[in-house]
């Protein structure tokens, strides 16, 4: 399969952007630099005729109306009738009353495809009262709870939600990426997320028959955001940044590689440790059942050994697709490769570790408390594993367990994902998962089970049947 601008260039999408005065212009100059053929009627007898032969429609709540409202209605009726994809963009839902309105009549009413608003925006039609300044939103505030959001709007919407800030995240209620791309001189050109927003629908319309995927969605903001890195790199501030732009969007080639993945809730949905001593058919076993995330724990074998069996978990994990982590030791991270570090509290501290690895690893910690969690957040650290949930015999100085209660109380009181840890089980994870965490962490439930792999798909059910209750 090409690439998406080449599908774009090829397909020569015709998109109707019925977009706002203030970015008009700009929108119709990066559609036509991307290789699609923009078109722009608003009024209420033109538009419906127009996206009859358009290959995409974008509803645009900017410049807002009574007028444009409806003629929003009556050109997406129309689309949904043609199987046109439609992208709608919530321009200030959450910022008053009637714009939250709008936007939940036309998810009503019209056949939306995609979605592609900032977090405030997504909260706002999530139920959430948002947070909306102008058209920006704290997304970095709110965590997530907007990660929750989206995810709720695309299974009550069946659609797919896009949340663009300072990382994008694509969801169909179901399926989840994160995208990483983007540069802050984007944040400096009015309009920059409303042309993503037309590239999402020319992206949907370039994809053929095909039904609109997440995949699809993630990748045109994957081009929207790389274009603004290439751009940045050419440019000396943001009016030679928005000519850059548009150049770069017509010259872009293959997307970068690994820019597109599950979030990091995702992955922590089942968190298994192993020691220098667990076989690696086990570490393949719980890998090949769908585990996303290991963290290497040995506190007795000589550290030559431990880089060696560390290593082979490592080669086991880039198999799979899978994250490693190593507790405690930075240094023992850092001579395998791993992928960061899981830290207790009378371990390193986790600026510490931040500062070493740098920005691109992930650091977690331990916490037991509120307290502790709010220090960790603010110290960097990208998760919590909280607990002991109940008890456990994998760690002799683990402390009476808390219940699940102790993930409530840690993940109300910070925005990062919260997993439980000790003594989980069959059984004992879907109440972590109703109490607020992302995932649960074994060992002896996993590990010392009698055929691994079964027992690591039977929890990762359970984590996932737990989700979907608490968004239904």
């Amino acid at each position: 399969m090409t690439g998406l601008p080449e599908r774009v260039r090829d397909r020569r999408p015709l998109v109707h952007a019925m977009t706002n005065y203030v970015t008009m212009d700009w929108v119709a100059r990066g559609l036509l630099a991307a290789g699609a053929r923009p078109v722009m009627a608003r009024d209420g007898a033109e538009a419906p005729q127009v996206v009859a032969v358009a290959d995409a429609l974008v509803l645009n709540l900017g410049n807002w109306s009574p007028a444009l409202q409806q003629a929003m209605l009556e050109a997406g009726e129309v689309a949904s009738r043609h199987g046109i994809p439609v992208v709608l963009d919530p321009v200030g839902a959450g910022g008053t009353a009637i714009r939250t309105r709008a936007a939940l009549e036309l998810l009503e009413r019209v056949k939306v495809t995609a979605v592609r608003g900032n977090a405030g925006e997504i909260m706002a039609l999530a139920g959430d009262q948002g947070l909306v300044r102008g058209v920006d939103a704290a997304q970095e505030a709110l965590g997530l709870r907007v990660e929750r959001a989206a995810r709720a709007v695309a299974r009550r919407s069946g659609c797919v939600v896009a949340v663009t800030g300072p990382a994008d995240l694509v969801t169909d209620g179901r399926r989840t990426l994160a995208v990483r791309a983007g540069h802050p001189l984007m944040a400096q050109i009015p309009g920059s997320g409303c042309l993503a927003t037309a590239l999402v629908a020319a992206a949907l319309a370039a994809q053929g028959d095909g039904a609109p995927s997440v995949a699809v969605v993630a990748e045109a903001l994957l081009w929207a955001g790389w274009a603004g890195e290439e751009a940045a790199r050419k440019a000396s501030g943001p009016g030679s940044f928005a000519v850059a732009y548009l150049d770069q969007l017509g010259q872009a080639g293959p997307l970068p590689a690994g820019r597109i993945a599950p979030p990091l809730s995702d992955l922590l949905s089942l968190y298994v440790l192993v020691s220098g001593a667990t076989p690696l058919s086990v570490v393949e076993a719980v890998l090949q059942a769908g585990c996303r995330m290991i963290q290497f724990r040995e506190k007795h074998l000589p550290l030559p050994v431990q880089v060696e069996a560390a290593a082979r978990v490592r080669e086991a994990c880039w198999r799979h697709g899978a994250l490693l982590l190593i507790n405690d030791r930075v240094d023992l991270a850092q001579a395998v490769g791993a992928d960061g570090v899981h830290l207790g509290q009378d371990d390193l501290p986790v600026a510490v570790a931040r500062r070493i690895l740098g920005p691109g690893a992930i650091v977690g910690a331990t916490c037991e408390t509120a307290g502790e969690a709010r220090i960790a957040q603010a110290a960097g650290a990208d998760y919590i594993g909280t607990g002991p949930v109940y008890a456990t015999p994998s760690k002799a100085d683990a402390g009476k367990p808390y219940g699940p209660d102790v993930v409530r109380r840690v993940s109300e009181a910070i925005r990062l994902p919260v997993v439980g840890i000790g003594g989980i089980g069959i059984g004992g994870a879907a109440p972590v998962i109703r109490a607020g965490g992302v995932g649960v962490a074994v060992i002896s439930s996993v590990v010392g089970a009698p055929d691994p792999g079964a027992a690591a798909r039977a929890i990762l059910d359970e984590v996932e049947r737990a989700k979907e209750g608490v968004l239904a």
